[in-house]
């Protein structure tokens, strides 16, 4: 959308250097299937500007702030060539996120933030964290962690940190509607991403053209004429319910980001729930986000397990690229520390736990698949060819 396409702008104007976006698959990290599938989306982001397009592996993807930040830094810093990570963020100051960044990583604060974790156990972790950061740099400065971007940018400068990263951290103020907004308001300048969304679930046949970029909006229009989108979780709720069903209490012990005997409380709420919401509802309490729900639900139905994104990103899948951008991925192919792919068949030269990010993959896709409006056959990886612009 807008927002994204005035990164990319300020960030190659800035730096007069090729600009490269990591980017989900197929689902997303509020724990959902996106709405547009990865190689619409990577046509539309190559048009608004980016140079190279880079998938986020699944596990990581669909992580919490932390997950999804190990997964990008760590995939980022063994490409060998990036200098610079650009991203959008609430307070859009990158001193002070950093001044966050780096509190978090010390021992002193990790002893504050146990101390505040007994006093307000029934809080959620983010609530915790904010008030055990107040002791540390004053409740003005605690509080930049209340909003969502401004989390995911202090957990990319942690990363940066902690793996000792050259990559130097950039940020600019988002435009427009802040992340949770969901009303769409006439004329509005920048929408957000979760407007759009929820403006193509309520009315999938409306004209995007006056909320997006026109270069970007006639590829999103060429996907829901041809009933690729939107893609909604509801098209799946039957299957998902089914395979939770089928889980036991080991399985959903061995889920990512599962803790404190939340397990039991999801256990017991597939036992009894109908519907998804009927399940997120159930399970959510003022502790646990709604957020973390999803993807624990999502992640248990698509086979993620914890042990899926403790390890760096273990390839680099290229998605897609200008054709005037061919010299970096030359570059990439000959210089980074990890195996390049652009096609999910190149998979010889895979570590076993890179055998097994690609073929979850493979399998997310063949049920992603399911959800298009117009239902798309088995083997989506292999058919979709290498995007280029």
């Amino acid at each position: 959308h807008k927002g994204h396409i005035s990164i990319i702008e300020q960030c190659k104007a800035k730096t007069g250097g090729y600009c490269i976006a990591v980017m989900s698959g197929n689902y997303v990290q509020r724990g959902q299937p996106a709405i547009f599938d990865k190689w619409t989306r990577t046509r539309a982001i190559l048009r608004g500007g980016a140079d190279l397009v880079i998938e986020l592996p699944l596990p990581y993807a669909m992580g919490s702030a932390e997950r999804f930040a190990f997964g990008g830094i760590s995939l980022l810093t063994q490409l060998g060539c990036v200098d610079e990570l650009w991203f959008g963020s609430e307070w859009g100051e990158i001193q002070k996120l950093q001044e966050i960044a780096h509190v978090l990583e010390q021992k002193d604060f990790s002893e504050t933030l146990r101390k505040h974790q007994g006093l307000q156990a029934g809080l959620p972790f983010a609530k915790i964290r904010q008030l055990a950061l107040a002791e540390h740099l004053g409740e003005d400065t605690a509080s930049l962690l209340s909003e969502p971007n401004n989390i995911l940018g202090v957990s990319y400068c942690q990363l940066l940190e902690r793996l000792e990263s050259s990559i130097q951290p950039r940020t600019i103020r988002r435009l427009g509607a802040g992340y949770h907004e969901a009303e769409l308001q006439e004329h509005q300048a920048f929408p957000s991403a979760t407007q759009l969304r929820h403006l193509l679930a309520e009315s999938p046949s409306c004209d995007l053209s006056p909320y997006l970029p026109e270069q970007c909006a006639a590829v999103l229009q060429t996907a829901l004429d041809a009933g690729l989108a939107p893609v909604l979780p509801e098209r799946l709720e039957m299957a998902v319910l089914a395979k939770l069903r089928t889980l036991s209490m080991e399985a959903l012990q061995n889920l990512p980001d599962i803790s404190e005997g939340l397990e039991q409380r999801l256990y017991h709420a597939i036992r009894q729930s109908r519907s998804l919401e009927e399940l997120y509802n159930t399970v959510k309490t003022k502790r646990y986000a709604l957020s973390r729900i999803r993807r624990l639900v999502w992640s248990a139905f698509l086979g993620i397990t914890k042990a899926d994104s403790l390890q760096p990103v273990p390839y680099c899948r290229v998605l897609g690229m200008r054709k005037e951008s061919a010299p970096l991925l030359s570059h990439l192919t000959k210089n980074a520390s990890l195996p390049v792919l652009t096609r999910p068949g190149e998979s010889d030269s895979l570590s076993s736990f890179g055998q097994r990010l690609l073929q979850l993959e493979q399998q997310s896709t063949d049920l992603y698949a399911l959800a298009c409006p117009k239902i798309q056959s088995c083997g989506w990886e292999f058919t979709q060819r290498f995007v280029t612009e």
